[in-house]
């Protein structure tokens, strides 16, 4: 007798036997696997959602860190980003997010031909809409990962339920037929 891995035994056909619940059960245990794996994605959709929002707050983190700490009013613009190119690298993560009139500060933080690249001078303004933004993408996110964790909930509530019907049903089977037998005998 040859023994089937669960997965070998969920792909054959066999469902077409004359014992009702014994189909009933392989049909519940195909259906816990699909939503297992549906479970799996759905964690790794989770996972992937969170790790933008940690790296939303991390960029928002270091674009707040060179906020101008000038008591003058209005403030005095201050040089962005360590270097032209850490500049440029914040200033291209912003834009990749969509923030608006980015283009300009990467102009003057990569340079030209003739002229070297500079740290561009952001006045504290524009620091705090770019990290509004960052904010309001991080609550987007935010909020698609609550729905991505209800979805979850109800793939695992989903696996429950029919794990616990294959379970019953093979277990009402096993009665059925013990119960046969004792007849049989008596």
């Amino acid at each position: 007798m040859t023994v089937l891995t669960l997965e070998g035994f969920l792909s054959k056909e066999n469902t077409n036997t004359k014992n009702v619940l014994y189909n009933i059960a392989v049909v519940n245990a195909r259906l816990s696997n699909a939503i297992a794996k549906a479970l799996n994605l759905q964690k790794n959709v989770v996972e992937s959602i969170s790790e933008e929002i940690n790296r939303i707050s991390s960029l928002n983190v270091e674009i707040n860190s060179y906020k101008p700490n000038s008591i003058k009013s209005p403030p005095e613009p201050a040089p962005f980003g360590k270097t032209p190119a850490d500049a440029v690298r914040l200033l291209e993560a912003l834009k990749a997010l969509d923030a608006p009139d980015i283009d300009k500060f990467i102009a003057a933080a990569r340079g030209t031909a003739s002229t070297p690249g500079v740290r561009p001078v952001i006045l504290d303004t524009q620091i705090q809409l770019w990290a509004q933004q960052l904010n309001a993408v991080s609550e987007r996110l935010s909020s698609k990962s609550q729905q991505e964790t209800l979805r979850i909930q109800t793939f695992t509530s989903r696996y429950t339920q029919a794990t616990d019907q294959a379970t019953n049903v093979v277990q009402r089977d096993g009665q059925s037929k013990s119960t046969i037998i004792q007849n049989l005998r008596s």
